[in-house]
């Protein structure tokens, strides 16, 4: 079985750490052309990963997720790979968001997929940031990502649920991940065992 497997390790960069700073990159666009140089990603409105644009250093190169197909990021020790990718908060939802997605496991009949948010919280004198990730998950034949991972906010459909609308072809999973044997939050978990012995 041949697939990339990111775990998570301290050596590795993600995006939090060279978001708004720039950078070596290789981007290669929709229309198969590729670019090299040094760029920021940039979020546009309150860093939400649709709004992103990578910019060269002097402005005049601007790229939005509609332009770019992949990107490479090149660090001083490592690289990291990041994919543009079409995702879905929910199995039936209508809405669709293009996001710029870190990989963590690039699997045969699966993919997990890493996307850098932020979230606002207002007090009475004062607004705090911080940064948090989605999970997205994308079986083979699948175009869209589905959201896979931990939900904020009130109402939001339980993971649990979200499994078993997803992997209706993966019951052992299903079971797994029902029964605690797999930790629902432990996205990494999931994917690799629909990896390793589902989607045949």
């Amino acid at each position: 079985m041949k697939y990339l497997y990111l775990t998570f390790v301290f050596f590795i960069i993600t995006f939090n750490s060279f978001s708004q700073k720039k950078a070596k990159m290789k981007i290669t666009l929709n229309n198969g052309k590729i670019v090299s140089g040094t760029y920021k990603i940039k979020s546009r409105t309150m860093g939400f990963p649709s709004k992103i644009k990578i910019t060269s250093i002097k402005g005049r190169e601007k790229y939005s997720l509609d332009d770019i197909k992949n990107v490479i990021v090149y660090t001083k020790n490592s690289s990291i790979y990041l994919e543009v990718i079409l995702t879905k908060k929910y199995l039936k939802s209508k809405t669709i968001e293009k996001k710029l997605a870190e990989i963590r496991l690039d699997g045969d009949r699966i993919k997990l997929y890493f996307v850098s948010e932020i979230s606002y919280r207002n007090y009475n004198t004062f607004t705090t940031v911080s940064r948090y990730y989605k999970k997205y998950m994308k079986k083979e034949k699948d175009s869209v990502s589905y959201n896979i991972g931990y939900l904020y906010g009130a109402g939001q459909i339980g993971i649990k649920r979200r499994v078993r609308d997803y992997f209706t072809d993966c019951p052992q999973l299903i079971e797994k991940v029902e029964n605690n044997k797999i930790p629902k939050k432990d996205t990494m978990l999931i994917a690799l065992f629909y990896e390793q012995n589902c989607g045949n």
